[in-house]
């Protein structure tokens, strides 16, 4: 797109703000007695209303149009193909493979990175069971009673808000303890109401010697150690998920105890991956699936919709219409549930990383 167009398309839309910014909303719901029904999307079991946003069809209709000028279509398709974008790690997106594990083979540099992808899911799933059935047990013969989560990080979060969001769908055994590296979200008040026999640690995120996690992580060693000697009793009480094996190398853990990070991801989309395990040993494989599911759903929708029904597209354009047309720059997320009180944070870190 040349610069004279680009220009007229931002103009056509300021000068149609001025022309309607005066209108109330309960005179655009008199005026088009279908506007909830133009003004809202359903998809992968969601419902987008947007028909009490400060537009109307024209300025909608304005802003597919600059995003098709933009070629959003095109992006969206070599999104999808996951062509070298710049993105991640390795410079391509490939966060929808990971929601996505029966696909048959995704090449990467002459290797289908697919059948690593489900060996991980696996692993996740025989070492959640082992917990939860009882046949992994702490250094003293005991059952594993308490599973204590130490991280940072916005896939942590996400992780973090989907263990509060869907807690109608925990199991009994274990329990999960989610652990802020915060200073004012301290461990040690934790450790008071657990027993050292029956405690798992599981730690997530970055690893260096004076990160908040590493930090904590060494305060749960040293309360062990208050109760057991030795290195193996590690081996029975602490695994970690890193990208960096390397990066735990103070606590002696063997592979088994370690659940590495594909090295095609960015934090953003580690949940998918590796950073699942709480949620996997919280709620269980079967809904950890459905979870996936329900991700893979929402990306075909992506996909494949036209921009006009493409819900993730036009809440973004409502973000470009609020932000570049209306100057508005906050966003309000207003949670409808307690259980949901973490999703605005975790979208504020979304935020702040893209």
């Amino acid at each position: 797109m040349n610069h004279a167009d680009n220009k007229r398309l931002w103009s056509a839309l300021q000068q149609h703000w001025k022309c309607i910014s005066a209108v109330q909303m309960r005179d655009q719901f008199a005026q088009q007695d279908d506007r909830f029904i133009q003004m809202s999307i359903q998809a992968a079991g969601l419902l987008l209303d947007y028909s009490k946003n400060r537009l109307d069809s024209k300025a909608l209709q304005l802003l597919l149009n600059l995003a098709e000028a933009r070629d959003l279509k095109g992006w969206i398709n070599r999104l999808q193909a996951a062509d070298e974008l710049g993105l991640g790690p390795s410079g391509h997106a490939l966060h929808t493979l990971l929601r996505n594990p029966q696909k048959a083979e995704f090449f990467i540099d002459g290797k289908n990175i697919m059948p690593s992808i489900r060996q991980n899911l696996q692993r996740m799933q025989q070492f959640s069971e082992a917990v939860q059935q009882g046949r992994w047990l702490g250094f003293s013969g005991k059952r594993i009673t308490d599973v204590v989560v130490i991280g940072s990080g916005s896939a942590y979060a996400a992780a973090n808000m989907l263990y509060q969001a869907l807690q109608d769908y925990r199991l009994d055994v274990p329990a999960i303890h989610f652990i802020s590296t915060e200073p004012d979200k301290s461990l040690s008040h934790l450790l008071k109401s657990l027993q050292p026999s029956g405690t798992l640690f599981m730690l997530a995120g970055e690893f260096r010697r004076d990160s908040p996690v590493m930090q904590e992580a060494v305060r749960a060693r040293n309360w062990l150690s208050q109760h057991f000697s030795g290195n193996k009793v590690l081996m029975q009480h602490f695994v970690a998920i890193t990208a960096d094996a390397q990066a735990v190398a103070d606590f002696a853990l063997p592979g088994r105890n370690i659940f590495l990070l594909d090295d095609f991801l960015d934090s953003r989309h580690a949940l998918w991956s590796s950073m699942g395990l709480p949620l996997v040993m919280a709620l269980g494989m079967p809904h950890f699936s459905s979870l996936l599911d329900g991700a893979h759903a929402m990306d075909q929708h992506f996909f494949h919709a036209e921009l006009s029904e493409n819900m993730p597209v036009i809440m973004a354009l409502l973000g470009v219409w609020y932000r570049n047309i209306l100057s508005l720059d906050n966003h309000v997320v207003i949670p409808v549930q307690a259980r949901l009180s973490a999703f605005s944070r975790h979208l504020q870190q979304l935020l702040i990383i893209a």
